[in-house]
């Protein structure tokens, strides 16, 4: 669990988190492994984790994830769509601005661009109201 700075905005944040199961790190009770389940971890840790960063991200700010789907045969995650379900309809004024290539030594790595752009959300409701008012 990790604190941020109270009243702090960022105007970018990088994510490249650790797909579920993968990673190893020092701490053990930080590890994806103390989650029972694939679904657990997504919601109590990665989509916390979103929620907080988006809660510290400027207007106008944006968000850059890197994750791909895991595609083994045992066990293959969707993490692509699911985050990119989550933020679209979870995160308020979160904007797809598209994908940036990253190219290296082992494979080409997506950055999944999001936009935190308040004012178009308030646009969106004042809309989604003015339609409303018409039925």
């Amino acid at each position: 669990k990790v604190a941020l700075p109270e009243g702090v905005q960022y105007d970018l944040v990088l994510m490249s988190p650790a797909p579920y199961r993968t990673e190893v790190y020092s701490n053990p009770r930080d590890q994806a492994s103390n989650y029972a389940t694939y679904e657990q971890w997504l919601v109590d840790y990665f989509f916390a984790t979103l929620r907080k960063i988006w809660e510290h991200l400027a207007d106008d700010g944006s968000l850059a994830i890197t994750i791909l789907d895991r595609t083994d045969k045992q066990n293959p995650l969707n993490y692509v769509e699911v985050v990119q379900l989550y933020l679209q309809y979870k995160m308020i004024g979160a904007v797809m601005d598209g994908t940036i290539w990253w190219s290296g030594t082992m494979a080409d790595v997506p950055f999944w661009m999001w936009r935190k752009d308040l004012r178009e959300h308030s646009e969106a409701r004042r809309l989604q109201a003015k339609a409303a008012l018409k039925q």
